[in-house]
């Protein structure tokens, strides 16, 4: 069996949250798609379906990516921040370690620690 994509782990984790709900005894009404819209906006996405297109794959370049890749407080460790996807790539086809990761329509580089 292979390991879930992350939007399928996306999908899982909806399901735990409205089982949840349901197992304490809430008096919580939203459906599965509610708990999948919330678990994606909790995710740095605007929504399920901006979650499935980033995670899947199927997202144009220039897109909003949301900030799944990038956490708060990271502040410490330098980045290298671009606005545009190709100059990124450019800088990042120069470099021998490090990774490329997308931030809302600006994406940055970083070092292994990072990740």
């Amino acid at each position: 069996m292979s390991d879930p994509t992350p939007a399928e782990e996306l999908k899982v984790r909806a399901r735990v949250r409205l089982n949840r709900a349901r197992r304490e005894g809430k008096d919580d009404t939203r459906s599965l798609g509610d708990h999948l819209q919330a678990a994606a906006r909790e995710l740095g996405f605007l929504h399920w379906d901006h979650a499935r297109r980033v995670l899947g794959g199927t997202a144009a370049v220039d897109e909003d990516m949301g900030d799944f890749w990038h956490a708060p407080r990271t502040g410490l460790l330098l980045h290298a921040w671009f606005a545009r996807h190709d100059d990124a790539r450019q800088v990042f086809a120069t470099r021998r370690s490090g990774f490329l990761l997308p931030y809302r329509r600006q994406c940055f580089i970083v070092d292994a620690p990072f990740i």
